[in-house]
């Protein structure tokens, strides 16, 4: 039973990137596409069922305000492995570009952008009276490694509005995989993991301006094995520890 219950499992987890459902997102309309395209001085800035080049997108209304749209495009200049990515926060009555950030995907072995590897995150991010982050999660969508000693997924960077800038301050892998003994991605019989999810929420306490961030990561073990290898315990367990801000972003 434990072996059938873990290859399942490991196929699961390991081999099916999360997809998220895009009706929890906007439509990004032909409107929005123009108004970033002319911002960014791209004429082509569409999806690429349209003939364009954006590769991946999501559109969200900013919670902290009804008039202002989240915007975050994936596209293609073709530079060789390497996709631009674009974050606008927009005024939805003037189609004006308030705040932006310009970043850059490497693509490899590990990494590839898919058509629903984006989803902004407007959980309540409130991290003082007047300042309120959102998030842009990222799945990749490549197939990784035959057998690698750990993966990780679900990528939330934190973003919060800076005059004319978005800025990013918190990067972390929501969920992950450990190989305690074999490998991932591949079963020899003798392959014990952990998996890991992690969520955030807004601590009482500050530094340096900005609320204290509390992470909890809840671990599991599974094995293809009939009996998990002496020392190693199969009890789920909890850590959990702050991330403060030091005037920039948030580390430990």
């Amino acid at each position: 039973m434990r072996k059938t219950l873990s290859l399942i499992f490991f196929a699961t987890v390991f081999w099916t990137p999360p997809v998220f459902a895009r009706a929890i997102d906007e439509v990004c309309t032909k409107e929005t596409y123009d108004a970033v395209g002319q911002y960014l001085r791209i004429e082509n800035l569409g999806p690429r069922s349209q003939g364009g080049v954006i590769v991946s997108e999501s559109c969200k209304s900013w919670p902290y305000g009804g008039n202002f749209l989240l915007v975050a495009f994936v596209f293609d200049e073709g530079i060789e492995y390497e996709k631009s990515l674009t974050l606008a926060l927009m005024n939805k009555k003037t189609k004006r570009i308030v705040s932006n950030y310009k970043g850059v995907i490497t693509e490899d072995a590990v990494t590839e952008v898919g058509e629903t590897s984006l989803r902004l995150d407007t959980a309540r991010y409130q991290l003082s009276k007047d300042v309120r982050a959102f998030g842009l999660r990222f799945n990749s969508t490549a197939r990784g490694p035959s057998c690698a000693d750990g993966a990780s997924w679900d990528e939330l960077t934190l973003f919060v509005p800076e005059k004319n800038n978005l800025r990013p301050i918190l990067k972390m892998d929501m969920q992950f995989q450990n190989a305690l003994s074999g490998c991932i991605g591949s079963a020899t019989d003798h392959d014990v993991w952990e998996y890991g999810s992690r969520t955030i929420s807004v601590a009482d306490t500050v530094t340096n301006g900005l609320s204290d961030l509390r992470i909890v990561e809840t671990i599991t073990v599974d094995t293809d094995m009939d009996n998990l290898p002496r020392g190693v315990s199969d009890k789920k367990r909890v850590n959990s520890y702050f991330l403060k801000f030091d005037g920039k972003e948030y580390k430990k």
